[in-house]
């Protein structure tokens, strides 16, 4: 049953953590404890940013391939290095996207599908594993939820911040079998900047 709504909802009040109300019906149920790679992120010695060396080299390798940079001058730079500071995980333009197709929680190289488009290719992934992906994977596990809210202010007006705390969440998960979640998609489309070469070709993925 929904709780009563103000004529006036407030949306930049602060919620009362003692007033929240809990999903009654049970969602994101555990099957058990993560295993495969997924164990090894309790593991004190391990190297979150593998394939790369260190956080900074795979930081330099993301903003490279993000950057307008040429493969030239990005060639440049690494082969002279800065204060005599040399990048061990690459040495080429060309090695990040390999590191970055190889980071052990990431998507693999064969996650692509190509498909003929006009006079390109139109480049996509299992949109099953991009869910997967973060709901998996135990780095994402304190940035999840799997169980909607209702938040109220001190004087028991509704607060909205987050998708979890909307009506639509909370009465969706009435009408799911017991166990299961709600996995709430959200699309955008942005301009990506795709070359440097070809009058600087971009595209609008989603």
């Amino acid at each position: 049953m929904r709780s009563p709504e103000p004529e006036d909802p407030d949306l930049t009040c602060l919620p009362e953590p003692s007033k929240t109300q809990y999903q009654q019906c049970e969602a994101g149920i555990s099957y058990g404890t993560a295993g495969g790679i997924y164990r090894k992120s309790l593991n004190a010695n391990l190297n979150p940013w593998q394939t790369f060396r260190s956080a900074k080299e795979f930081e330099l390798g993301w903003w490279m391939l993000q950057s307008r940079l040429t493969k030239g001058s990005i060639n440049e730079y690494l082969q002279r290095g800065l204060d005599d500071e040399r990048f061990l995980s690459f040495q080429s333009a060309d090695e990040p996207w390999s590191l970055f197709e190889g980071v052990e929680h990431g998507f693999r190289p064969r996650s692509w599908s190509t498909f003929p488009c006009g006079s390109g290719t139109l480049y996509s992934r299992n949109i099953l594993h991009c869910i997967r992906l973060p709901v998996s994977d135990l780095p994402f596990a304190d940035h999840m939820v799997f169980a909607p809210k209702r938040l109220f202010d001190s004087t028991g007006r509704r607060v909205y911040n987050e998708i979890h705390t909307a009506d639509w969440w909370w009465d969706t998960q009435e009408l799911v079998p017991r166990d299961g979640t709600v996995v709430p998609l959200l699309f955008a489309s942005d301009k990506t900047h795709l070359t440097n070469i070809s009058g600087d070709k971009a595209a609008w993925p989603i």
